[in-house]
């Protein structure tokens, strides 16, 4: 069996003209390079470099697991980049519950300028004069509350179990 890291050392060394390169590529020591050489070629059944001449030569297996293995790396690559990229891609349904007068005049906006940054999510704002008492089922995790006080407005956020009273 061959890993990606024996594809990216057979890599290395048809890039390098010499086993001394190669182990100056891989940041190891020559013997080091020898010796994951020898033992690959016994893993696999065939020998992948001819040391008989001065300079380091593939032999023609060792030629075709090289660029059939610079071709499994990128497309390796590739996926991972891909995978990473579907990571990072925020998708979903996002539900907003707000008060009137306030969803109108901050939230509406702030959720139209989400949706343009996020167009992977769905966005449903709900604008009730109550919103604190709307009916459990419809209560999810989130809660802005928005209080007047004396001294001017005061806001609180807190995470809600579904079924539980908002704060």
């Amino acid at each position: 069996m061959i890993s990606s890291d024996d594809l990216r050392f057979i890599v290395a060394l048809a890039q390098s003209n010499s086993l001394a390169a190669a182990s100056r590529a891989l940041n190891v020591t020559p013997s080091a390079v020898t010796q994951r050489l020898q033992s690959m070629e016994e893993r696999i059944g065939f020998r992948l470099v001819d040391r008989s001449s001065r300079r380091m030569v593939l032999t023609d297996e060792g030629d075709k697991l090289a660029n059939g293995g610079q071709r499994v790396l990128e497309e390796l690559g590739d996926l991972i980049d891909t995978l990473n990229s579907r990571r990072a891609e925020v998708s979903g349904h996002l539900r907003i519950v707000a008060p009137l007068g306030f969803g109108r005049r901050y939230v509406a906006p702030a959720a139209t300028q989400f949706r343009l940054l996020f167009p992977n999510v769905t966005v449903s704002l709900m604008l009730f004069d109550r919103p604190a008492h709307r009916p459990l089922s419809e209560q999810r995790g989130l809660c802005l509350v928005h209080h007047r006080r004396d001294h001017g407005p005061h806001w609180r956020l807190g995470c809600v179990p579904a079924g539980a009273d908002p704060p």
